[in-house]
């Protein structure tokens, strides 16, 4: 019983978040202030947890958030360059390129580029891209977060170079007594174990992930088709498995043979290099073309409040120079994270310890310095592309 009340407890501030984001269907300037008093009083009377160790935890919490907006500000930078430039519009014209259909647009973007910035930088920057991208060349806003929600789950295990394998399952499960046991048994040491732990991660991730383009293609045109039918997926069925099969192949290969660092990244990288090609020459493409139905004819549950208008004005870049900035933000988040690399070594020296005051006599925090942040890496795309 006092098991139950306990858990109960641990779990009112989620559920307070819920109530007032979905239930009741509050803003989160509102919703998440009250969740925050409510966990604050929870902890404060109920966990007995010191005022000092409290305030501390807010002040971290704190800091996220600005870790968190300032990687936002870096993926905004860099889509308003290109946006301003008129990169978007070549970016665009290039993907029709590739094909008008829809469906494989969205495998494009969503389950392989997506995959690739989410193995790169992880936190959720997938979305930050790619839902404006595909907003661009013509996705209802709706369609184009429906994609991304769906398409992240088989990288997100492994997130920004395997974080949460190095970071959250490490600090999890060092130390415990049943887990050495078990590394003993296995006659290994910690390290390998969590790549154990990564490599079973990818097959399982791997087996579902091998469906989740077909999911994505039958979503799309059960909610946003003009017939609003599943079965017109049935003729892109054997290109999205292929392109699930291009992704999850070199994805789990890379977490058995190297490790939980890159399986993501490397996984849309080799896919990209795979998919693109075979869609150019219409590899198991379908014969007819896709589309959503006139933006006239959209429901206004499908738009958001954004917009990213494209000009058709005819735009003298090439299509190289127009991708330029994404290859530029590939390349610095790989070097920014790769720890053999004279670069990655000169970021981590770069580190500086600081006391946050509320903390004093808790705890030192170490952050990385912000070389090291995501957004540092699509400033230096933004930048060098504007130089070019």
């Amino acid at each position: 019983m006092q098991l139950a009340l306990y858990s109960l407890l641990a779990f009112t501030p989620i559920l307070t978040a819920f109530l007032l984001l979905v239930v009741a269907n509050r803003p989160a300037t509102q919703a998440m202030p009250v969740t925050y008093l409510v966990t604050v009083i929870i902890a404060l009377l109920l966990w007995k947890v010191p005022f000092i160790q409290v305030a501390a935890s807010t002040v971290v919490g704190l800091i996220v958030t600005l870790e968190i907006l300032y990687i936002v500000f870096g993926a905004i930078l860099l889509l308003n360059t290109l946006q301003e430039s008129g990169a978007i519009s070549k970016i665009r014209q290039g993907l029709l390129g590739i094909s008008s259909d829809r469906r494989i647009q969205v495998i494009l973007i969503a389950w392989l580029f997506g995959n690739f910035i989410e193995g790169a930088s992880g936190f959720g920057t997938p979305a930050v891209i790619c839902v404006p991208l595909l907003v661009a060349i013509g996705f209802p806003p709706m369609a184009a977060v429906l994609a991304l929600l769906l398409t992240q789950g088989t990288a997100s295990p492994f997130g920004a170079v395997g974080t949460p394998i190095f970071i959250g399952i490490n600090s999890g499960l060092e130390g415990a007594e049943a887990v050495e046991q078990e590394v003993a048994r296995l006659g290994s040491n910690f390290s390998d174990y969590l790549n154990l732990i990564g490599a079973k991660t990818a097959i399982i991730q791997g087996v579902i992930g091998m469906f989740i383009p077909l999911l994505l293609v039958i979503t799309l045109n059960a909610y946003f088709g003009k017939r609003k039918s599943w079965k017109d997926s049935l003729s892109v069925a054997k290109f999205a498995i292929f392109a699930g099969l291009a992704f999850v192949i070199p994805y789990a290969l890379t977490a058995i043979l190297l490790g939980p660092a890159f399986p993501s990244l490397f996984g849309g990288l080799v896919g990209l290099a795979i998919v693109i090609p075979a869609a150019k020459r219409g590899f198991l493409a379908p014969k007819e073309i896709w589309d959503f139905p006139d933006r006239t004819q959209w429901p206004t549950t499908w738009m958001g409040t954004a917009s990213y208008e494209i000009s058709n004005t005819p735009v003298k870049m090439t299509a190289l120079h127009a991708w330029l900035p994404y290859v530029l933000l590939g390349l610095f988040l790989v070097l920014s994270r790769t720890r053999y690399l004279p670069l990655m070594s000169g970021f981590k020296r770069s580190r500086f310890a600081f006391l946050i005051f509320l903390e004093q006599m808790l705890l030192w925090r170490q952050s990385r310095f912000f070389f090291q942040r995501p957004s540092f890496s699509w400033w230096c795309a933004s930048l060098t592309f504007c130089i070019t």
